[in-house]
């Protein structure tokens, strides 16, 4: 479905995903967004399923490689923190080159 926003200058394709609870019969609706008017709804709800895998990947580099404190005041921790994170973009760079 593509639709337009008042605030939002371009047009907008829109998923939205209908979720029924069966053992309560309660209905919740999944409102997708893309600016990319060409996507089909698959590749949408494909994109959107490979958003949560990246916040995790974003949140086990803070936890486990103290990317937490990259804009450390001390220089040499700071640096130290930036390379830890040009070089954590570039892994998930080729990563994402292999899904695509």
């Amino acid at each position: 479905m593509e639709m337009l926003h008042r605030k939002f200058a371009d047009r907008l394709n829109i998923v939205i995903i209908e979720k029924i609870n069966l053992s309560t019969g309660k209905i919740a609706h999944v409102n997708l967004f893309s600016t990319d008017l060409t996507l089909d709804y698959e590749k949408i709800i494909d994109y959107y399923s490979l958003r949560f895998q990246i916040e995790f990947v974003f949140r086990d580099a803070k936890q486990y490689w103290g990317m937490e404190d990259f804009m450390n005041i001390k220089k040499h921790l700071s640096i130290i923190g930036q390379i830890s994170l040009l070089l954590w973009s570039i892994s998930l760079m080729d990563y994402a080159k292999i899904l695509i």
